[in-house]
């Protein structure tokens, strides 16, 4: 029976992500050592740069389009891939960027087990010398890139394992997740608006963010720890996020 009722997703929080991240492998027993590892740093990504799954990777294993999507190239580490303090990505388009003008998202090392530069570090010294340096991001060493489908399935899985009800979460929790950590964390709506871009309110087309105040909020991100995230707090910011 089909329905045109919009299901609800829940955020992957940081601490909940901490979680994930080590029981990858073992939930997804099938997937490569190089496909976990670039789950690891899309999940990251995802949750710290609060990114659209749209944002990172193509819509087909095969197939990408060279003109939308995301390459390996344009991910730079500052101040130096020896010893990164953040890294950024040039997003070609977005939901909101109609006229493809591009983002740039800065992703900052927050020195905790899901720190999301180590993740991108790792990841991008397995594809080096694998794949098409002008490919997408999450080119795999197969040839073939790392999907949506792949993603959620995979994320599904390890949910599970860790004995939370997988199909409540998909791609979107991403996003979502670092919103809410965002605010767990004790951020406002304008530093969340910001950083995730939603352009829900024009004025803040107008502003940019630091990198002192987006080192800081990743920051504290990474400070919400088992339990950290409230059921009043996900209660209150679930649906505030679901762009």
């Amino acid at each position: 029976m089909r329905t045109d009722e919009k299901r609800e997703r829940l955020p992957l929080t940081t601490d909940l992500m901490k979680q994930v991240l080590p029981r990858l492998g073992e939930a997804n027993p099938n997937l490569s050592a190089a496909t976990v590892a670039a789950l690891q740093a899309a999940m990251t990504a995802g949750v710290y740069g609060l990114l659209r799954i749209s944002e990172l990777m193509p819509e087909q294993a095969k197939k990408h389009d060279p003109v939308k999507d995301t390459r390996a190239s344009d991910v730079k580490f500052y101040p130096s891939q020896a010893a990164p303090e953040y890294y950024t990505i040039r997003l070609r388009t977005s939901k909101c960027d109609v006229f493809r003008r591009s983002s740039l998202i800065r992703v900052f090392a927050t020195g905790t087990s899901d720190c999301p530069v180590a993740a991108m570090l790792w990841w991008m010294q397995w594809r080096r010398g694998r794949a098409d340096p002008g490919g997408p991001l999450f080119r795999l060493p197969s040839g073939k890139n790392l999907t949506r489908q792949v993603f959620t399935a995979a994320l599904r899985r390890t949910l599970v394992l860790l004995g939370h009800d997988g199909k409540a979460y998909a791609s979107h929790s991403l996003r979502a997740g670092g919103a809410v950590s965002l605010a767990a964390a004790g951020y406002g709506s304008e530093t969340i608006q910001m950083l995730g871009r939603w352009a829900s309110q024009s004025f803040m087309a107008y502003l940019v963010m630091s990198n002192h105040t987006a080192r800081d909020a990743q920051h504290a991100m990474a400070t919400v720890g088992p339990g950290g995230v409230t059921e009043e707090e996900h209660r209150r910011y679930r649906n505030r996020f679901d762009e």
